[in-house]
């Protein structure tokens, strides 16, 4: 092997070992700060129409609902509505919203924030 072939390998395993430092730098200083909801809706009156995060026991969600265990039911169901819900269950100290394909992203977005 002559000088130049080893210039060129030693320039091509510096250049694997900047690009992995930089590839793992970048995923480890992701932060919870910086995650995306791909949710159309506001979150923060959605909170507010519940009555708060201190309100909500747990929350589950399936395909297409969210289901909210509470520990007061009585919540602004007019407010959820007007936010895009189409439709809503109450039952005791629980309540199912109908959200379509942004049902997971919010139960993730509250638990995420409670």
């Amino acid at each position: 092997m002559n000088k130049q072939s080893i210039a060129i390998i030693i320039l091509v395993i510096a250049l694997l070992v900047a690009g992995y430092l930089i590839f793992v730098s970048y995923f480890k200083n992701k932060s919870l700060k910086g995650k995306q909801y791909d949710i159309s809706i506001d979150m923060s009156a959605l909170i507010d129409a519940l009555k708060g995060y201190e309100n909500i026991k747990k929350v589950t969600a399936t395909s297409s609902k969210v289901r909210f265990e509470l520990e007061d039911d009585e919540v602004n169901a007019e407010t959820i509505k007007a936010l895009g819900a189409s439709g809503i269950v109450s039952s005791n100290h629980a309540l199912t919203v109908i959200f379509g394909k942004q049902s997971a992203a919010i139960a993730e977005y509250i638990k995420d924030h409670q």
